[in-house]
């Protein structure tokens, strides 16, 4: 059984968000529509795998904090409807996430944050991330196309700065490495989240 002071916060934007997949949205090959059920697809499917996840480990806290207030609440109530929920604070993508991992930490809980654009993400990562977290550690999952798509921390860390880290380039998990040396760092393996429409391509076989 995974340790109890371990929250996954799943960091994302609400159903038919239309700020979400913007590089998607501006391929011009789809439809606002067919956008929005990718993006809607993709976050059912990391709510589906947190689901599992916390049958298996059901006193692993999972939340949901969405960039915004969801308008479409039957989508909630039909996919989401059993976790808990939380608006991002803060005016830049990194004021939010890290607050977002700093209410967790506050909490006493070792912070997991994940977002909703990888699909290839599995209870096993998820299982392995909660492993390292609670033996002190810190756990990224490296993106092959840049960034991350899990960072896993002990409480005891929040104390250092991630902001350095931002924007996405190709170094950021080298600094998370280095940012995270005096804990260790487990690197999970590198997956592919969707972005552009060529990811979508390669992707598409692991959407519902």
């Amino acid at each position: 059984m995974i340790s109890t002071t371990n929250s996954i916060i799943i960091f994302t934007k609400p159903f038919n968000c239309t700020q979400a997949k913007t590089r998607l949205r501006a391929s011009e090959k789809l439809t606002e529509d067919q956008a929005n059920t990718i993006h809607n697809n993709l976050l059912t499917k990391t709510l589906n795998t947190c689901r599992d996840f916390k049958l298996k480990n059901p006193k692993v806290r999972v939340e949901v904090h969405w960039f915004s207030t969801p308008e479409d609440e039957s989508l909630i109530e039909k996919y989401a409807k059993d976790f808990s929920f939380f608006l991002q604070i803060g005016d830049s993508f990194v004021d939010r996430f890290v607050n977002s991992i700093k209410k967790n930490a506050d909490e006493g809980f070792n912070p997991i944050i994940i977002g909703s654009d990888c699909p290839e993400l599995s209870v096993s990562h998820l299982e392995r991330a909660s492993r390292v977290v609670s033996q002190g550690k810190s756990v990224i999952g490296p993106l092959k196309n840049e960034g991350f798509y899990l960072l896993g921390m002990p409480v005891q860390a929040i104390s250092l700065d991630i902001s350095g880290i931002f924007p996405v380039e190709s170094e950021q998990v080298s600094k998370l490495i280095e940012l995270y040396r005096d804990y260790g760092s487990y690197l999970l393996e590198s997956l592919r989240d969707l972005d552009e429409y060529e990811d979508y391509l390669l992707l598409r076989k692991f959407l519902i």
